[in-house]
Parts: structure tokens; sequence; C-alpha cells
């Protein structure tokens, strides 16, 4: 072939349409499911196991099948996050969580999981272990080897939902609180201990009068409001912890219930729920009905309930925590029993 008729083929190549040369231009491949960049649902999966200390890759995109996606959502990992904090928010913050804890029984991973489950900012464990020790040095002598542990009993099940059980928590019963739930030596080592602390605060202080039928009234609302509120967070703190790997262990270990329950094939778990028939459903929604399940677990009325909740919205409070709810327990009182007062 000359060179005259090569030429004359090459622009006769040029000449023609790219998309003749392309094998899928309507970019249809074996994947017609995949979400996109700005998909809504993703990036809010993203952020939820973000916030539950999830990192791992594979991990995730076992989850999710999507990881991605992370950097473009501004999900920086703990070490990126401490190097671009400012210093005096990166205190405050083990400062804030600290006192929330003034019984000491949390020690730095707690303390860094529960700064990031209430405010999102992920610390490092070394930052916070740092400034723990330099704002409350004693505390650390409450979490040596030496000092008395909990004792535990060994736990062994098939899977997931194999068992639901409900056991009374009666540790907070002398201020009006009766719980139930699943046996929890954690909530009963660390909750109580604050719980206590922060309610004593109100005979201390002179706030709270015993013998007053509107103290007892609106503090039995109040607390429970706020007590279930931080159960709720703590079961989320709990769900989201990652033990340390115990080899002895029959269960999974070294990774966080919300994994090891979304993922239980991955730990040769199986799921033991049994599908309920529309008959089944329909006598267990008549029976809720007789019983009146929904009066049973309330503290007070329900009107008296709407009553409070309408003085607390008109307060407008930051935050309902235990370091406020005297006062805001003081500024509610003349609301609530203004036509008495």
């Amino acid at each position: 072939m000359s060179d005259s008729e090569d030429s004359e083929d090459r622009e006769d190549y040029e000449a023609l349409p790219l998309s003749l040369f392309n094998r899928n231009p309507q970019g249809h491949n074996q994947h017609p499911h995949c979400s996109f960049k700005d998909d809504k649902k993703v990036k809010k999966l993203l952020c939820d196991y973000d916030w539950q200390g999830v990192k791992s890759p594979e991990t995730i995109s076992q989850l999710l099948t999507v990881s991605r996606r992370k950097k473009d959502y501004g999900l920086m990992n703990s070490h990126k996050t401490t190097i671009t904090l400012p210093e005096t928010v990166k205190c405050q913050l083990v400062l804030d969580e600290l006192e929330r804890d003034p019984g000491r029984r949390q020690g730095p991973p707690l303390i860094k999981e529960a700064i990031h489950m209430r405010t999102g900012i992920d610390l490092t464990r070394a930052f916070v272990e740092e400034e723990m020790q330099f704002q409350d040095p004693e505390g650390f002598q409450l979490h040596d080897p030496t000092s008395k542990r909990i004792k535990r009993r060994a736990l062994v099940n098939i899977s997931i939902h194999e068992e639901w059980s409900g056991d009374g928590h009666d540790k907070l019963k002398r201020i009006g609180l009766a719980i139930y739930g699943r046996g929890w030596s954690q909530l009963k080592f660390q909750f109580d201990v604050n719980v206590d602390e922060f309610w004593d605060h109100g005979f201390t202080k002179g706030i709270y009068d015993v013998y007053d039928d509107a103290h007892i009234a609106l503090a039995r609302w109040l607390w429970a409001h706020l007590v279930q509120k931080e159960i709720n967070a703590w079961k989320d703190r709990f769900n989201a912890h990652a033990p340390h790997k115990d080899p002895e262990k029959v269960n999974p270990s070294g990774v966080a219930p919300n994994i090891a329950f979304a993922l239980y094939e991955r730990y040769s778990g199986v799921n033991c729920l049994r599908k309920f028939t529309p008959d089944t459903l329909k006598l267990v929604s008549e029976l809720k009905g007789q019983l009146g399940t929904e009066e049973s677990l309330q503290f007070v009325p329900k009107a008296f309930t709407q009553h409070c909740e309408t003085a607390l919205a008109s307060l407008k409070p930051k935050e309902l925590a235990f370091t406020n709810i005297w006062a805001v327990f003081e500024a509610m009182l003349p609301l609530v029993f203004e036509e008495q007062l």
C-alpha cells in the first residue's frame, strides 16, 4: 500500500463519528442499579456508619457496597479530625463528656465514643487519653488493672433473635423509675452512678421538695423523659462499640454488635426469627389493645405529658441533659402549675 492510499484511509477513518467505536454508547452495563454520586440515601448511610465508628472500607463495602464516596462527603478519620480541629475545641469536647460522667466510670475508649456519638466528631484515642490524664489524673486510678472488676458470665447463642428477654432494672427506683430491658451490667455499672449523682443535686441545692405533689409529678415526667433519652443514646453507643478480640469467646468478638447483627452470615450465624401469619399478627394487635400497653408504660397521665411537653418546648433549651435538668425543672415549674401558683 502506498503512502497516498494510507493517508486517504486515515482521513476516512477520522471522518467517522466516535460513537461508532464505542461498544456501549448508552453507558449500560451489568450493574443497572448503581446509585449516583449525589444519592441522598447512600450519603445518609455512610454518615450513619461513620457516626457509629465503622471505618473499615471492607466492612462498609459489605454493608453498603460503596466506600469510595466517604471522601466526597467530607467524612474524615480520627487522625485528620484531631489535627484539623483547634486545640480549645478538642479540649472542651473532652471536658464536656467528663462533666457528664461524675462517677468517673468511663475510660478513654468510652469517652472517645461518647464524643463521637454525641457530636459526630471523631478524635484519636491518644488525644482523649492525654487530655483526660491532664484534667482528671485521679480518675485513672479507678481503671487500674488491680481494681475490683465486674464479674461476667459467658454468653453463647446460635445467632440473632434466638432469644428475647426482659429483666427488671431497679437501681433507679428510688427516684421513681423502674426500667425493664435485657440484663446489662454495663448500664448498671456506669449509668446508675451518674444518675444518682445528678439526682442528689436537687436535694443538696434545695430545689426539689419530696413532699410537694407538684414537684413529684414534674420530676417524674422530666426525669423519665431524660433517662429514656440517655438510655437510647447509651444503647446506640453500646451497639457501636467494638470490644477487644477474645479468641476464647464462642460468639463474635472484636466487632461492634451493630456489625455482627447486620452481617451475621459473615460470622456463621442464622436469623432465628419466624414470620407471623396475618391471623397471628391480628391476634397480637388485639391483645395489645386489650392490655393497654401504651398506658402501662407511662409514668404520668397523657394529658399531663402533653402539658409538660408544651412547657418544655416554650423554654427552647439548647439541650436537656443531666447537667442542666434541675435548672430546667425550676423554669418549668411555674409554667406547668401556673394556675395553682
